[in-house]
């Protein structure tokens, strides 16, 4: 499960980074420890994992389509869970 949750940080923290937003990549390094222990909780739940790990990936599409606003709502609805 640490496992998993490290890629998941990794894969928020690198978005993060990407946006280009200084400001907002520093918020995200600030609340990192915070966000590791809800996404260890969230991973422990099988439902709350099944429905967040596939968001990951139409997420990612978005952002490889170069189309932030489809990114920008897909991440939106995965942080609202």
């Amino acid at each position: 499960m640490h496992a998993r949750a490290r890629v998941d940080l990794t894969f928020h923290e690198t978005i993060a980074r990407a946006s280009g937003n200084p400001v907002i990549h520093r918020m995200f390094t600030a609340i990192q420890d915070l966000t590791y222990a809800l996404m260890l909780r969230s991973l422990s739940d099988r439902e709350v994992r099944a429905a967040g790990e596939p968001v990951h990936t139409v997420i990612l599409e978005h952002i490889l389509d170069r189309d932030p606003d489809r990114a920008r709502e897909a991440m939106r609805r995965h942080l609202e869970g």
